[in-house]
């Protein structure tokens, strides 16, 4: 069990309070309830709805904020380790309207609790929810271009080779080539879901829900591994990796604007915006296009870093976290007077220096050594702003290469 709430009861001979931690609001409600308080654990409940209507997860990750990062942005420099046309997607979203899901807590303050890491407590989208998400988008995708039946989808060719065998297969197993990573997030909210009698047309039992709210940003990341064809045709796994992509990014894009991830989707929850930041494409293939023969340029200036700006960030341009608040924002100028003893920065002045060169020109820092890597080890990366430059850019790709979404 996550948390043992009559174990918590116990020891704190049932003084817990609203003030506490949800987990020990939980406990007392719970107690409340069992001992038929009901009108006292409806008061207690009120009041902390009215307190964490909208929750901040910062102060959760204060001593682990270095694992937290690795977490968050998984590091995909090593993808030449991989064979040969394996490709990695990542950007950081933004949730257009509240995300729902459903996590397995025995004991909560609300009915509907939102999905949360075991371990870092902080809510998440887990992997298999990504990957059903892309199924499902898939199967719609591909019954308007062959017009076949769902069941006939699931066993195509190009499902398995994604995402494996339907649930229903009985042999000839095979894993999918498509990997999704956790996507994190700092901050939930409550929602009410009010059903409605058909009859009178009022409200008849509003249900409170934990969701991630509209607004939150996360990093997702997708692995794609064409593992089944080592020592098999380069020309083959070229054109179908081509293939694979061009399909992946059309269904991120369905989900996106029309079919949304998570539960509760019909009625318009799980939607992401169009735009995104830190996005690409990064590709392990010496013979695919360069990022300059596809994309637009639109050179808005760039300046380099000072020597010594650089002890602020990583080799990957990414500041350091002792350099980061609780909220994942460059320390203020207060912020930074109060610990700089601890930290292994320069001066105020150079700091604020610093400051304003990221805020300018980071994330174009961060690109330019992207792809220099990417350049040394002959990977191809490109840059996306969105979830419609993403399926254009894979377009692009997938005309290149000569090939074509086939099931």
């Amino acid at each position: 069990m996550r948390y043992d709430c009559t174990a918590h009861i116990g020891k704190d001979e049932g003084n817990l309070n609203v003030a506490g931690t949800a987990q020990e609001t939980t406990a007392r409600y719970h107690q409340l309830i069992a001992i038929d308080a009901e009108d006292e654990a409806k008061s207690l409940r009120d009041e902390w709805k009215k307190r964490y209507k909208r929750m901040e997860y910062q102060g959760y990750l204060t001593d682990i904020k270095a694992i937290y990062h690795s977490l968050q942005q998984p590091d995909l420099s090593d993808i030449t380790c991989l064979p040969q046309y394996s490709f990695a997607i990542s950007f950081e979203l933004t949730l257009a309207s509240p995300f729902v899901s459903r996590d397995d807590l025995d004991f909560y303050i609300v009915d509907n609790p939102i999905k949360k890491d075991r371990i870092l407590g902080i809510p998440f989208i887990a992997p298999p929810t990504w990957k059903g998400s892309l199924r499902n988008a898939s199967r719609t995708i591909m019954m308007g271009y062959n017009k076949k039946s769902a069941n006939n989808i699931e066993d195509s060719e190009a499902m398995r080779r994604l995402f494996g065998n339907s649930r229903t297969a009985e042999d000839n197993f095979v894993a999918g080539r498509v990997q999704c990573f956790p996507t994190f997030f700092l901050k939930s909210g409550l929602e009410i879901i009010n059903p409605h009698d058909r009859g009178r047309k009022v409200g008849v039992n509003p249900i409170l829900i934990e969701t991630i709210p509209r607004g939150a940003t996360g990093t997702f990341t997708l692995l794609y591994m064409p593992f089944d064809m080592i020592g098999m045709a380069d020309e083959k796994t070229k054109k179908e990796t081509a293939s694979d992509l061009r399909f992946i990014t059309k269904a991120l894009k369905t989900i996106s604007a029309d079919y949304g991830i998570g539960a509760k989707t019909s009625s318009g929850f799980g939607l992401l915006r169009d735009e995104f930041s830190n996005g690409c494409i990064l590709i392990n293939a010496i013979d695919f296009p360069e990022p300059e023969q596809l994309l637009d340029k639109n050179d808005t200036g760039f300046e380099p870093p000072d020597e010594a700006f650089l002890k602020y960030m990583d080799r990957q341009g990414v500041v350091l976290p002792e350099f980061l608040n609780e909220t994942g924002e460059l320390l203020s100028t207060k912020q930074y007077v109060a610990h700089k003893n601890s930290l292994h920065g320069g001066s105020l002045s150079e700091y604020k220096k610093f400051r304003q060169w990221y805020t300018h020109y980071g994330q174009k820092w961060k690109e330019q050594l992207m792809l220099g890597a990417a350049k040394e080890s002959e990977v191809k990366l490109y840059h996306v702003k969105s979830f419609s430059e993403l399926e254009g850019t894979a377009k692009k790709i997938c005309e290149f290469v000569g090939s074509e979404i086939n099931g």
